[in-house]
């Protein structure tokens, strides 16, 4: 039974007809290592076409990248995938609004509707595991971190939040920093503020009063999208307690209900004395478009 199946691998690995990631799972139930299976497969392809190795058909990329911030990231990745893959027709399922808020409602439709796209974006860590690994609606691709040399380009704690049970289910593509203090030159020195290069949440605190008592707005804030306060908390969380005991609190090693937390939540409602009048109105973006234009100080975003 194994001949028979070894020989049905063979000639499908030969027809280049079936995914390189099928003919990597079948590799391994035929107890074929990776790097063997990368070896032959590679051969194959590139005797049966006379050129690189690649697949042929279309893949579909489900993302929200669409922002003129982002879309151009998205394109170089295809650019890089076409190159090495001529054959295949990149299809660009993008999805605009709110940080994903829309694109994820989409995803989950087509999930329970049994319509995937062949891939899509998610970010690593609880959103991953959580919504699309826990329950069934992707399967790992830890034959590729094998053959590809992932594991040893991809810095371990960023696996760790790509795995479950051992096994990989998402490839990184950057490192989305989402705290960053954005703020206008021009508008906080003309105010007289300072900022050096580190600035305390009191230091900020006095710099927000400075520009209140001016008539400016210290901190541009556009909540239209719904991650923005959630996210705009979790980097006040973080600036205020550090990254020990922030990483702490999300492994279930610190305790949320602590005088500490407590004390971040209270100054962080303080933080909204200083937020623009229309956030409700604006989308994240036109709260950082506030920053470059010089209509306010400061801005909390990713990069």
């Amino acid at each position: 039974m194994k001949s028979d199946a070894l020989n049905s691998f063979v000639t499908d690995v030969m027809c280049g007809k079936h995914s390189r990631r099928e003919l990597f799972r079948r590799a391994a139930t035929l107890g074929i290592g990776a790097a063997a299976a990368a070896a032959f497969i590679d051969s194959a392809s590139a005797q049966d076409t006379g050129t690189p190795a690649g697949g042929t058909g279309s893949l579909e990329v489900f993302s929200w990248w669409t922002s003129e911030g982002e879309h151009p990231a998205l394109v170089a990745l295809f650019d890089a995938f076409s190159a090495a893959n001529p054959g295949v027709e990149i299809i660009d399922a993008g999805v605009a609004g709110g940080g994903g808020g829309p694109a994820q409602a989409v995803l989950q439709t087509r999930l329970q509707g049994n319509q995937p796209p062949d891939s899509w974006q998610s970010h690593p860590g609880r959103e991953l595991i959580d919504q699309y690994v826990n329950v069934g609606y992707c399967e790992p691709m830890s034959d590729l971190y094998a053959s590809e040399g992932w594991s040893t380009a991809i810095p371990q704690g960023l696996i760790d939040q790509c795995s479950k049970d051992g096994e990989q289910y998402l490839v990184p593509v950057g490192v989305h920093r989402g705290n960053g203090l954005w703020y206008n030159k021009e508008v906080v020195e003309g105010a007289g503020v300072t900022v050096g290069e580190t600035m305390s949440l009191e230091e900020w605190s006095a710099a927000a009063e400075t520009l209140k008592a001016a008539g400016i707005t210290a901190l541009a804030f556009g909540d239209k999208d719904g991650f923005v306060p959630a996210q705009t908390f979790e980097n006040h969380l973080l600036g205020s307690l550090g990254p020990d005991k922030y990483s702490a609190l999300f492994a279930n090693e610190a305790p949320w209900d602590s005088d500490e937390v407590k004390g971040v939540m209270t100054s962080f409602a303080t933080l909204l004395d200083y937020i623009n009048s229309d956030h409700s109105a604006l989308a994240w973006s036109d709260a950082t478009a506030l920053i470059i234009e010089g209509k306010a100080a400061f801005n909390t975003m990713g990069d």
